[in-house]
């Protein structure tokens, strides 16, 4: 009788890499006469650590659904199986995402293999969704690995470090005095010059003239325009701030009154509807309130489409062409925000690439109605931008997901990796950071364009540094039956182990990260209270922090733990200066502080010698700021007085190549050029066998799992 095919191949098959036809004995086996060797592993019976508590629950709960089931009405049973109180109460059925897909896709690797996040918080009415991506809950991931050995606590740490709706409502009554002619200029004129030097956000040509109209005249704005400039003068007042006063949040009141004037949801948005809704976004993420930036986001995508922005308008319909191309860069601004909100929260992208045929941003110069317009972003900067945005969906969408995928953990991060090697080698040469010059000479716009496709680098491998990280501290335990030695697990740093080249890269994009963001200090340009800048700082802190824990030919430990602390510093300034978001990646990051801490005293204890890491009584609240050990030399000017007159960090955390050195790693450029299904694993499998499981690190105790002030249920942290 034929036999079905199996996913994994017995252990002789295995050994020899050759491709097993199934049953038991396998052909191959009788053929070599080894029918008694013939056999699989049993991957479906690890032994794994629970709680007694859960065993408890999970009775319970089997009980409960019996008692259910006999009192249910006949219509009740027709329910599927697939459905989850039926498939907890299935014998052997573990709820697990295997048991309700079709079965042409149960031989694909499944991400995430545990229940959806979510919090119980007690603030909340309900439990409150965690995604997966969060810089955030990546340095819980970091903290969890640490803290089995460490025996320090490695609960998430919740987001409360924002301005609530309540205190929205208090704020409200304060009254907000329209600002003079020169002064609402000079808030527009930053707002153009920072963060809408990279995000079309207006016509600013028609914003200069309906201004000077105002003020010249005894008119009465519409509600329109008066709510863009009020979502303006908030934007221009919070990136011209040095640190919050005493009278409260820098353009908090601007804020607030242009939330109020904005009421209901239009039936046929203008296009200064979404230009506001992308204002109120950017607002809310300096605020720190990142689910009212996605909603805002969100509210400005669905507008858009309303409008049928995804799509070009035919050539004869057409009237204004100025009109045209601001609607053409005003989709694309949407687009791009949209995808790294929803990238940045693990939600899933709001319109696919295949619905969308509008045409991308044209030169100007091309246009005789716009050759003269100087206003305009840079086409080349705005398409590459656009480009980058696609790739960050294709890593949301099949890197961070719950969905089953035909190619395993690996092979996915090398295509997304291969995608951002072409993104990079085809940028306009103005567009690329220069390889001997300083980069503060650089353009402020090219500058954060290179921090965000670090960031996306860093995104697309930090999984598999996190997988670095944790078969060095705890090496995962073997398996009952035996395997051939040729093929026992590789450890990371094997000079056959793919792993080590992808953490490599994602300690790379941090330490540049880390020199653009000096960089912009030194030129003046790293303002107080930018969100992503804030984002950026932290996300590097935290790979440069696990990173000085792996001995590796190819790491700066002392590097690693310059910029570490280098980021622990500026993010405490930006704390101490008002900025919220900066306040609570402050706060996580000195939690995964002392796990190193606690980790590097135990190593020492263990092998009879000093610490030579982080100093345990550095702590960001004493009075008296540490010197780092930094060797690179003072800020001078202004800078100084910003940074607390620390130094910047060494040299070493970067070379002057730009970010072209990503790429430039031999053993990197040699795993790039495989094949992706010549792909090795890192596991020793073949056949995808024991492929780099990502579901090995999403899978965590329970006791690790809970949140500080609340339970929780599932994996770990993600964008709360």
């Amino acid at each position: 009788m034929p036999t079905a095919r199996r996913t994994q191949a017995c252990l002789p098959c295995h050994s020899r890499k050759v491709k097993c036809p199934g049953g038991t004995p396998c052909v191959n086996c009788q053929r070599h006469k080894k029918e008694a060797e013939c056999r699989y592993p049993d991957k479906g019976r690890r032994k794994v650590t629970v709680r007694e508590s859960y065993i408890n629950d999970l009775e319970d709960e089997i009980k409960r659904l019996k008692t259910q089931s006999q009192t249910q009405t006949p219509t009740t049973s027709t329910y599927s199986p697939q459905q989850p109180e039926f498939a907890e109460a299935l014998p052997a059925a573990s709820n697990t995402a295997s048991h309700i897909l079709p079965a042409a896709t149960q031989d694909t690797e499944h991400v995430f293999d545990h229940d959806p996040w979510f919090v119980d918080y007690k603030n909340h009415d309900g439990p409150v969704y965690i995604g997966e991506a969060a810089c955030t809950g990546f340095t819980t991931r970091c903290r969890q690995v640490f803290s089995p050995v460490t025996g320090l606590d490695g609960k998430h740490i919740v987001r409360t470090h924002f301005i609530s709706d309540e205190k929205f409502a208090e704020f409200s009554v304060t009254p907000c005095p329209w600002p003079t002619y020169n002064q609402a200029t000079l808030m527009a004129r930053v707002v153009q010059g920072t963060i809408g030097s990279y995000y079309n956000l207006c016509r600013w040509d028609v914003l200069f003239s309906d201004l000077k109209n105002l003020y010249s005249s005894p008119m009465v704005p519409g509600k329109l325009l008066t709510c863009k400039l009020y979502a303006i003068f908030a934007l221009g007042e919070v990136y011209s701030a040095r640190s919050s006063n005493s009278g409260g949040y820098p353009g908090l009141q601007y804020f607030l009154r242009a939330n109020r004037e904005v009421s209901g949801r239009p039936e046929r948005p203008r296009t200064e509807s979404i230009e506001i809704a992308v204002m109120l976004c950017l607002y809310s993420l300096i605020l720190n309130r990142r689910d009212a930036a996605y909603f805002w986001i969100g509210s400005a995508l669905r507008m858009s489409m309303t409008q049928g922005m995804h799509h070009s308008i035919p050539q004869h319909q057409t009237v204004d062409v100025a009109k045209m191309e601001h609607r053409t860069r005003m989709w694309w601004t949407v687009y791009v925000l949209d995808r790294m909100s929803s990238a940045m929260m693990s939600h899933p992208i709001s319109i696919p690439d295949t619905d969308i045929d509008i045409q991308l941003p044209s030169d100007p110069r091309t246009i005789p109605a716009l050759a003269n317009n100087t206003d305009l972003i840079d086409h080349e900067f705005h398409i590459a931008t656009i480009k980058l945005a696609r790739i960050l969906g294709d890593i949301a969408s099949s890197l961070y997901t719950r969905a089953k995928a035909q190619r395993s953990s690996l092979q996915r991060v090398q295509t997304l990796l291969k995608a951002l090697q072409t993104w990079h080698d085809t940028l306009p040469k103005h567009l690329q950071l220069p390889k001997s010059a300083p980069i503060h000479t650089v353009p402020r716009p090219v500058a954060t364009m290179h921090l965000w496709f670090n960031q996306t680098v860093i995104l697309t491998t930090r999984p598999v540094l996190l997988y670095v990280l944790r078969n060095h501290l705890t090496p995962p335990a073997t398996s009952s039956i035996p395997v051939p030695a040729s093929h026992q697990p590789q450890q990371p740093g094997t000079t056959s182990d793919p792993s080590l080249a992808f953490s490599t890269t994602c300690i790379t994009c941090a330490k540049e990260n880390i020199r653009v963001l000096t960089s912009l200090f030194i030129a003046g340009s790293f303002s107080t209270f930018a969100y992503f800048y804030s984002n950026y700082l932290f996300s590097a802190g935290v790979t440069l922090g696990v990173a000085s824990q792996l001995p590796s030919p190819t790491n700066d430990q002392d590097a690693c733990t310059e910029g570490f602390e280098f980021v622990l510093q500026t993010l405490k300034h930006l704390t101490d200066c008002g900025n919220l978001p900066a306040k609570e990646f402050h706060k996580n990051l000195l939690a995964l502080k002392a796990q190193i801490v606690k980790w590097e005293e135990l190593k020492a204890e263990r092998q009879g010698s000093t610490s030579m890491i982080l100093d345990p009584t550095d702590r960001p609240s004493s009075t008296v700021q540490p010197q780092p050990p930094f060797a690179g030399p003072p800020v001078p000017g202004p800078i100084a007085d910003m940074m607390g007159a620390q130094d910047l960090p060494a040299q070493s955390l970067g070379s002057n190549n730009g970010d072209a050195g990503v790429f430039s790693e031999p053993s990197l450029q040699g795993w790039l050029a495989q094949g992706a299904f010549d792909l090795p694993d890192v596991m020793g499998g073949v056949d995808g066998e024991g492929d780099l499981d990502l579901a090995f690190l999403y899978t965590w105790p329970d006791e690790l799992g809970d949140v500080a002030g609340g339970g929780m249920t599932g994996g770990i942290a993600g964008g709360m």
